[in-house]
């Protein structure tokens, strides 16, 4: 007889515009499914993984095959979205990232990062709760402060080690919603800053944190090399809501007295936008010579 593809392998789609183009989230079919869009803020509850796809589906399934990703190109540009982390408590992770994922196709989204085989770049903007934040830049596998951006990541992280910047009633206060700014400009590199009314926070710069002991070290050019070929060939948008197999994060928010329970856990990603950086102004031409 005919292959069936069962329902449960299909993803559901929830209509999303951007820029004024026809798009929506598309959820992985294991998710909770808990996924709502209001106002202009999408809404995720329970453990979800969503990818911003071409098209405006009606909000029924359709297979995998049926949807190709929209790919953002954002050498010389910002993406800038708000997100609102209050309702995700200390050892859940909600996440905003670009990867450099293939189209998917048959029965899976073909997803990929930093530790899945095929691997993949990846670029965190927000991995972050109520209590930290971290963003990072992974263009290779392996682990420790070598000096590489690899599966631990050119990354910078705020909120673990306290210091009121970022938390309930910090300079960023996570009891309200928050902008995300992460900028490409032409030449390269990557810059991601927070901000809140009057208060800005810069976390990841790649001039800066560049997977060292010693303090302070730009990113590598072999690895501003590989995140400049996956920003060329376009990044695919991808947010989740997720913990580790302990519950706890403690990489990210350190050692916490809550558990993350993912059923009650939600957090919401709107606004999002992509504006063209304004170049740099041209140098003044030089005087001309003496008579």
């Amino acid at each position: 007889g005919p292959l069936l593809l069962h329902t449960d392998m299909i993803p559901m789609a929830w209509a999303f515009p951007l820029d004024g183009a026809p798009s929506a989230f598309a959820a992985e079919p294991w998710g909770s499914q808990a996924i709502s869009v209001a106002g202009g803020n999408l809404t995720l509850q329970g453990s979800n993984r969503l990818y911003l796809i071409r098209g405006a589906p009606d909000g029924g399934r359709r297979p995998w095959s049926a949807l190709t990703y929209r790919r953002l190109h954002l050498r010389g540009k910002r993406l800038r979205f708000t997100v609102d982390v209050s309702r995700v408590p200390c050892g859940c992770n909600a996440a905003v990232y670009l990867v450099a994922m293939p189209q998917g196709g048959g029965t899976d989204a073909g997803y990929c990062d930093i530790v899945t085989a095929p691997w993949c770049t990846e670029v965190d903007l927000l991995e972050a709760n109520s209590h930290a934040l971290n963003a990072a830049i992974h263009t290779r596998q392996g682990h420790g402060a070598s000096g590489w951006c690899n599966s631990d990541g050119c990354a910078y992280n705020v909120g673990q080690a306290g210091g009121g910047r970022f938390g309930a009633g910090g300079l960023i206060d996570t009891r309200r919603p928050f902008t995300v700014r992460a900028t490409f400009p032409a030449e390269g590199g990557l810059t991601v800053s927070l901000s809140q009314g009057e208060s800005n926070l810069p976390t990841l710069d790649s001039s800066l944190h560049g997977n060292t002991p010693h303090g302070p070290h730009p990113v590598r050019a072999a690895d501003l090399h590989s995140l400049g070929e996956a920003i060329d060939a376009g990044l695919v948008l991808v947010t989740s809501l997720w913990t580790d197999s302990s519950g706890s994060m403690a990489w990210l928010n350190g050692q916490c007295r809550e558990r993350c329970d993912l059923s009650t856990a939600s957090f919401q990603l709107g606004q999002i936008e992509v504006v063209r950086l304004r170049p740099l102004p041209a140098a003044p031409p030089p005087p001309p010579p003496p008579a």
